[in-house]
C-alpha cells in the first residue's frame, strides 16, 4: 500500500511526466527521471512531448534547483523514509540529489515530522526553495546534490 502511494505522490510532482522508474524499501526510496530526451521518446514513442520542450522544462525559472524541495515533500509525506535519491537530467548533465532525514533536519534546523504543519511547510519553502535569486536553496542545492557530466 505505501508503495502505491509513494508512487502516487511522485507522478503528482512537478515534472512527473518525466518519471522513469522508481524503487521503494522500508525506508528508502530511489526515484529515476529520464536524464535526456532521446531516453524519454525510446520509453514513449506516442508523445507529443518535443526536445525543446524537454530541455526548456528544465532550463526556465531555476527548475533543476528547485527539484531539491521534491524529496523533502516525499519524506514528509511518508515520514517512515530516511533516505531519498532523486536523479535526473537535462540533457547536459545528470543531477543526483540524495537526502538522509537526519542530515536534513541538521543542516536546514527543521524536522521531517514538523513540516506536515503547513506552517511550518510554508516556512521552509520560503526559506529554502522560493525566490528566483535565493542563496539559500542554491547552498541546499549543493550541499545535497551531486553534478555529473552525462
Amino acid at each position: 500500500m505505501i508503495m502505491n502511494d509513494i508512487f502516487r505522490d511522485l507522478r503528482n510532482l512537478t515534472g512527473g511526466t518525466f518519471l522513469d522508474t522508481v524503487e521503494i524499501s522500508d525506508d528508502f526510496v530511489n526515484v529515476y527521471y529520464f536524464k535526456d530526451f532521446e531516453s524519454y521518446r525510446q520509453k514513449n514513442q506516442d508523445t507529443n512531448i518535443t526536445e525543446e520542450y524537454f530541455h526548456n522544462y528544465w532550463s526556465t525559472g531555476k527548475a533543476v534547483e528547485k527539484k531539491i524541495a521534491e524529496p523533502v515533500r516525499i519524506m514528509k509525506n511518508f515520514q517512515q523514509v530516511n533516505r531519498i535519491r532523486f536523479e535526473f537530467g537535462d540533457g547536459a548533465k545528470v543531477y543526483v540529489i540524495d537526502i538522509e532525514k537526519n542530515k536534513f533536519e541538521e543542516y536546514t534546523g527543521f524536522k521531517i515530522s514538523t513540516l506536515s504543519n503547513p506552517d511550518k511547510w510554508q516556512e521552509f519553502i520560503d526559506t529554502y526553495i522560493y525566490s528566483l535569486k535565493n542563496p539559500k536553496r542554491t547552498d541546499f542545492f549543493n550541499t545535497f546534490t551531486k553534478v555529473l557530466d552525462k
